[in-house]
């Protein structure tokens, strides 16, 4: 599941795991003032259906709502049997722990693998990235699922496909800290302020980290939680000063 805002539309992806679930990418018109506005198929119910078929990126033109690019993800990006000039993606893989990173100017992707993508044995009682704002080489921040521990990583590193054959590999990437029990989270989003925003699973709610000060319990804090409102956050998204959440409401 995921939502973003894109001016007056607020698009949801919607896994389908069942039948009677007729398109994977919806979306909302937030001019709809109803208590409960239908979602829409994008680009159009026959599009959503035509595009089931193995993991890919698509790219639209939403002045337009015209797919504009399409690349299927190769075998050796997603091993598990699940079913501008330049720009990156950075597609965290959640079943065996790596991210696959494509790029738009080569048109390829490659996977990147470390110890840190790894689930935390200590935390499996309940991927991840969010950039840190600026041009060049940025900070990727990032937190398996299964963990309480936020990490880091150069998007220079991310983006060097033969980054992982250099000797000092390893330590380019960081523990940035603990955020304490019960922090499980799905996604997290950056603000321009430096304020990291996290759905987290573990407490059913929402909280933030101001990414100036070292992140440790007293430094990470919730701002809401609800164990029936916001069973299960499933994804969020920061569009400007706005802070969108979707919650699954898993029993």
């Amino acid at each position: 599941m995921g939502a973003e805002r894109v001016g007056d539309r607020l698009f949801v992806a919607l896994p389908r795991r069942r039948y009677g679930i007729p398109a994977t990418l919806n979306y909302i018109d937030l001019r709809d003032t109803s208590r409960s506005p239908a979602l829409r198929p994008y680009p159009s119910l026959r599009a959503s259906r035509s595009l089931v078929s193995t993991p890919a990126i698509v790219v639209f033109d939403l002045r337009t709502d015209r797919q504009i690019m399409r690349y299927e993800l190769k075998e050796a990006d997603v091993p598990a049997n699940n079913t501008p000039t330049d720009a990156f993606a950075y597609i965290p893989d959640l079943t065996t722990f790596g991210i696959v990173v494509y790029s738009l100017r080569d048109n390829d992707s490659w996977r990147v693998t470390h110890n840190y993508l790894h689930f935390n044995p200590s935390a499996v009682n309940l991927h991840i990235s969010a950039l840190a704002p600026g041009s060049g080489c940025r900070t990727a921040y990032f937190h398996p699922l299964i963990s309480t521990q936020e990490f880091s990583v150069s998007t220079c590193t991310l983006n060097n496909r033969t980054a992982h054959l250099d000797p000092d590999y390893w330590t380019r990437y960081s523990i940035v800290g603990e955020r304490g029990s019960n922090s499980q989270s799905t996604m997290h989003d950056l603000h321009s302020s430096g304020v990291m925003f996290y759905a987290d699973i573990g407490a059913d709610g929402v909280a933030c980290w101001n990414t100036r000060r070292p992140l440790d319990s007293a430094t990470f804090s919730m701002l809401a939680s609800d164990q029936k409102l916001m069973s299960y956050p499933a994804d969020l998204h920061v569009t400007g000063d706005e802070v969108w959440v979707i919650f699954n409401t898993l029993p």
